[in-house]
């Protein structure tokens, strides 16, 4: 344990300060305030990862052969 001003700093205080300094040096030029960059792999993923396109590529993996209409009752 250290002395910081009239404080005692515990091992507990000191990760955390640790952890907020890291973290401040990766995340630090991101400004909440303004939208992020458009992101070119989630123009690609968006289409393939809502709810039923996930069901319809298990079921499309799973199967050799699938017909419209039995994809479509499944």
């Amino acid at each position: 344990m250290g002395k910081v001003g009239n404080q005692t700093e515990t091992v507990a205080d000191a990760l955390a300060i640790k952890v907020q300094k890291k973290l401040k040096k990766v995340f630090g030029h991101i400004d909440p305030n303004q939208q992020p960059e458009v992101c070119p792999i989630r123009d690609i993923l968006a289409p393939v990862t809502d709810k039923w396109s996930i069901l319809i590529v298990l079921f499309l993996g799973g199967y050799t052969r699938l017909r419209f209409n039995q994809l479509k009752k499944m």
